[in-house]
């Protein structure tokens, strides 16, 4: 029986993200976001699924640029 192998999703339709993507898209190493995680000084939502930690994209986005899921503030 041959393994099949999911196509990959690009990050930004991705509903939450590992630590290597978010680690990624911060600019900082993986083991340097774990650490943040284990000392619980991650500015962003962590959730612990089937072992593996996953961080919301959208949370990432935020921590970055405000405006990007918000949009420009109304007049």
């Amino acid at each position: 029986m041959a393994l099949t192998r999911r196509p990959h999703t690009p990050i930004h339709q991705k509903p939450l993200l590992s630590v290597e993507e978010t680690a990624i898209l911060l600019g900082r190493s993986r083991s340097a976001v774990y650490r943040a995680i284990d000392r619980g000084d991650l500015p962003l939502p962590v959730y612990r699924i089937a072992g593996r930690y996953q961080i919301p994209r959208r949370a990432v986005e935020r921590l970055l640029d405000p405006e990007v899921v918000s949009g420009p503030p109304a007049l």
